[in-house]
């Protein structure tokens, strides 16, 4: 199955805001989708001393939700 053209704008839009996010609260960007052989990470992030290993999941509608794992 393949994704169509505005799905993926729409999830790549949705890997931006975050990483700008992330940007504003003082993380550096170290890698946008990077991958391997067992999948995909959406954007490697670094804040001082921690790396940050995101996955991005765009949603339409008003609310969103930030979620942090450490």
């Amino acid at each position: 199955m393949t994704m169509s053209d505005s799905r993926r704008r729409f999830g790549q839009w949705g890997e931006y805001v975050a990483a700008l996010h992330l940007e504003e609260k003082g993380f550096s960007i170290i890698a946008k989708n990077w991958r391997c052989q067992r999948g995909e990470i959406d954007i490697i992030a670094r804040d001082v001393d921690e790396y940050v290993f995101v996955e991005v999941k765009a949603r339409k509608g008003r609310k969103y939700v930030w979620r942090y794992f450490k």
